[in-house]
C-alpha cells in the first residue's frame, strides 16, 4: 500500500496546511480585499486548491467554483465542499501548459508542498494534466483566477493565455522565489504585458501597489513573510 493510501486523516490535516494560518490568512487577505472583485454571478478558477481554504471563500461570493487538485488524498478532502456547496466542482488534475499525463512529485511531510518539481525528495505519482483553455474553452465569465502551484505557475499562465484574453480575469498568483521553476520576473511580465494592475497583500496593512516588474521581484524576494507570497493582478478591463 502507498503512503499516500495509509495517511490517517490527522496526519493529512497537519501535512496539508496550519488550520490556524490559513483560516486568518483567508480571513484577512480573502474577506478583506479580494472579495469586491467577485462577480457574484461568476466563475472562479481555483487551480492548486488543496483542501479549499479558498474554494469555500469563492462559493460564498461566485456563480460556481472549479477547484483543481493533484494530490489524491488532498482532493478528497476537498471534495467534501460539495456537501456544504452545489455551486462548487471539484477535479483531480494538475493544471500546467500542456495536456495529458505526468510525473508529480508528493511531500509526504507537507502535502501542500507537492509540485512537477521534486523540490524536497518527494515521491512521485502519475497524474493527469490539463489547461486552463482546454477545460474551460466553452466556459462563460470567468471573473476571477487564483494559481498556487508551488512555483509553476507560469505554465498555468501560459496554459490559460486564450482564457485571459477572452474573460479577463482578476487573478490571485502566489509568486515565491524559492520555489519558483522561473526567474521571478516572467510571472510579473506575463500580466505586466496583458495590462494588470499588481498588488501584494502586506499583512495587517492591506494592499500595497506593486509599480512595476523591478519592484515586484523586490517584494517577492525580501518579503516573503510579509505578502505570504500572494499578489493580486486586477484587470481594468473588468468592473
Amino acid at each position: 500500500m502507498s503512503l499516500l493510501n495509509t495517511l490517517s486523516k490527522e496526519v493529512l490535516q497537519r501535512r496539508v496546511f496550519n488550520p490556524y494560518y490559513y483560516d486568518l490568512h483567508v480571513k484577512e487577505f480573502m474577506l478583506g480585499q479580494t472579495k469586491d472583485h467577485i462577480d457574484s454571478e461568476g466563475t472562479v478558477l481555483d487551480i492548486g486548491a488543496a483542501v479549499g481554504q479558498y474554494s469555500k471563500f469563492f462559493a460564498l461570493h461566485s456563480g460556481h467554483v472549479y477547484a483543481y487538485e493533484a494530490v489524491p488524498p488532498v482532493y478528497e478532502q476537498l471534495c467534501k465542499i460539495k456537501n456544504d456547496h452545489l455551486n462548487f466542482s471539484a477535479y483531480n488534475i494538475a493544471m500546467s501548459n500542456k495536456v495529458g499525463k505526468d510525473k508529480f512529485y508528493v511531500d509526504s511531510h507537507r502535502l501542500s508542498n507537492s509540485s512537477f518539481q521534486n523540490l524536497v525528495d518527494g515521491f512521485p505519482i502519475d497524474v493527469e494534466v490539463s489547461t486552463v483553455d482546454k477545460q474551460h474553452k466553452h466556459a462563460d465569465n470567468i471573473c476571477f483566477i487564483k494559481i498556487d502551484t508551488e512555483g509553476t505557475e507560469l505554465d498555468v499562465l501560459n496554459g490559460a493565455k486564450k482564457t485571459i484574453e477572452k474573460h479577463q480575469p482578476h487573478l490571485m498568483i502566489e509568486i515565491y522565489d524559492k520555489f519558483n521553476k522561473y526567474p521571478v520576473d516572467t510571472t510579473f511580465k506575463f500580466c505586466f504585458d496583458r495590462g494588470y494592475t499588481c498588488f501584494y497583500n502586506h499583512r495587517g496593512q492591506g494592499l500595497k501597489l506593486v509599480e512595476n516588474i523591478e519592484n515586484g521581484i523586490k517584494i517577492a524576494l525580501t518579503m516573503p513573510e510579509i505578502t505570504d507570497g500572494d499578489f493580486l493582478f486586477l484587470n481594468g478591463n473588468r468592473t
